[in-house]
């Protein structure tokens, strides 16, 4: 067994003391009184959800968000124990399972509400659920598309409402562009959540806890945060906007949760005109190549081919021809560089940073897909009060 409990290959360093202090500035932010759902779905966004999730609860979450059910089981069974709330909604065979462990769900539909209802009648229980509204992101929920509509979506609402088995703990819509610099459609959709909001108060249904704001919206438009906040990326310290040097988290003092790193395992002398990687990458000049053991296999993205760089005892190293499944070589030429040392690939140490979103936007996307796609293989090592407190063990896969 290493002397770890895990093989220093490469590995996710997940720093639970960044986590508590990204929850408590996102909390300072907030007007008083509104509560925070941090979502966790997608394993917390790479970051392991069973063990992230019970630390935030002790941080002060108030509820959690997950995609399906499934994710919801695992935080049960992590032993969380505050409202968890199944954004993508849940399919009514699995309403024995919701009821038994207080899982919320959304429903986008009167159909939906209604399989519910028939089941949970079944079962013998109540189903507490969380109406979702489209009001503009063109996905799940009732269709709010101007002031026309809202009429027809409220008395939809309110034969949910009227649906017997049922609870509604909550409404909700989600912001398509809050994230956009010229963001105009956010503040038409939440005055058009707003105005459904009225309405059904007006009827005398109760729409339970509102919620709008998405991680960008709770950080520039506190007028939109409504009973609660739903806090995502903001959480593991990554920019909810494009910026691909994270401008907006480092502006709220966000402080990135995830460092990847691997270790350098060989160092050669290469000659001007030698091949590297697939497709036989010709070196321009003499150089000091290196090979690290991480790949696409492990999330890291084939599209950082001969563009990338990591850090290297302080300097950067270019990366040198294709990414491989499961190795990529860099230029270490200038380098310190020796056989066993770390390397960065991306995240922040004492003495170097390289920002997710930068090396998300050099692969063609965002700094989200990035961490959600770093693989299982690559171990998760916890560190709380700044010291090492547990790490996942490799898979075989």
């Amino acid at each position: 067994m290493p002397e770890h409990g895990y093989l220093k290959r490469t590995w996710a360093e997940i720093s639970l003391d960044r986590l508590k202090s990204n929850f408590e500035t996102l909390r300072a932010r907030l007007p008083a009184g509104v509560k925070i759902m941090s979502v966790v779905k997608a394993d917390a966004y790479g970051h392991g959800a069973a063990v992230v999730a019970p630390e935030l609860e002790r941080f002060g979450s108030d509820a959690f968000a997950v995609s399906n059910i499934e994710e919801a089981v695992v935080l049960r069974q992590s032993g969380v124990r505050a409202p968890i709330l199944v954004l993508g909604g849940a399919p009514a065979a699995w309403t024995d399972v919701l009821i038994r462990e207080r899982i919320e769900t959304s429903v986008s539909s009167f159909e939906s509400a209604r399989r519910l209802s028939e089941e949970a009648g079944l079962v013998g229980g109540t189903v507490s659920v969380h109406i979702k509204a489209d009001t503009g992101m063109g996905r799940l929920g009732i269709r709010v598309s101007d002031a026309a509509s809202v009429p027809l979506a409220a008395e939809e609402i309110a034969r949910i409402a009227a649906l017997p088995n049922l609870r509604i703990a909550g409404m909700f819509t989600h912001f398509a562009t809050a994230d956009e610099p010229d963001d105009a459609l956010s503040a038409r959709q939440f005055a058009l959540f707003s105005q459904l909001r009225a309405r059904l108060a007006e009827m005398g249904v109760d729409s339970g806890l509102c919620h709008c704001s998405n991680s960008a919206a709770a950080a520039l438009h506190g007028e939109y945060a409504c009973d609660m906040v739903r806090a995502g990326i903001s959480l593991y310290g990554l920019s909810p906007d494009n910026e691909p040097h994270g401008a907006l988290a480092r502006r709220c003092r966000l402080e990135p949760v995830m460092t990847l790193k691997t270790t350098l395992v060989q160092k050669r002398r290469f000659q001007k005109g030698d091949t590297i990687s697939y497709g036989a990458h010709v070196l321009e000049r003499d150089a000091d190549i290196a090979v690290v053991p991480v790949g696409y296999a492990d999330g890291y993205p084939r599209l950082l081919s001969g563009r990338g760089t990591v850090g290297v005892a302080g300097k950067r190293a270019a990366i040198i021809g294709k990414v491989c499944m499961d190795m990529t070589m860099i230029d270490v030429s200038g380098c310190h560089a020796d056989e066993g040392n770390e390397v960065l690939l991306f995240g922040k140490t004492e003495d170097d940073w390289i920002p997710a979103e930068t090396v998300a936007a050099l692969a063609g996307t965002i700094g989200y897909e990035l961490i959600c796609c770093i693989g299982r293989r690559v171990a998760r090592v916890y560190i709380k009060d700044g010291q090492e407190i547990s790490a996942t063990r490799l898979t075989t896969a």
